[in-house]
């Protein structure tokens, strides 16, 4: 997966049809979903840092593909609040697994995809590699 940057309809999408109008009915002096989207981001890059394991996308406001749907569900919360729309106990929940995701890859626990890795690439602390070839035994296993 990709990083990308998270955008109204990946928002919109997350909303059951009752959040969704209570959001369209909304009359706004300023849109509130790019700023919110922009400060979860930010939030999902910060734990990313503190990962250590994880290269960052140079792309403001950009985060692993494999964090979208927590980094939704924690965006969604802070939609509904700033509405005035009644947070569920799902929605709740969601919010705090999304937490304590992001708060397992600050911990290193999680590690997202790199910036730039391929979708086969592993993630997270060292790999080795030990070769070692014996011609000698090819030779003698010959012999048997």
């Amino acid at each position: 997966m990709a990083w990308r940057t998270l955008n109204r309809d990946d928002l919109i999408a997350k909303l059951s049809e009752t959040e969704a109008n209570a959001f369209s009915k909304k009359a706004w002096a300023l849109d509130p979903i790019p700023p919110l989207l922009a400060m979860t981001c930010d939030y999902v890059r910060d734990a990313c840092r503190s990962n250590g394991n994880v290269r960052l996308s140079p792309v403001e406001h950009s985060i692993p593909g494999g964090c979208i749907t927590k980094a939704l569900d924690y965006a969604v919360f802070d939609l509904l609040k700033r509405i005035g729309v009644p947070i569920g106990k799902d929605r709740e929940k969601a919010r705090d697994k999304a937490e304590e995701y992001f708060d397992r890859i600050a911990e290193g626990k999680v590690n997202p995809e790199s910036y730039g890795a391929s979708d086969t690439a592993q993630s997270g602390g060292p790999a080795v590699a030990l070769v070692t070839t014996y011609p000698d035994r090819v030779a003698h296993m010959e012999g048997l």
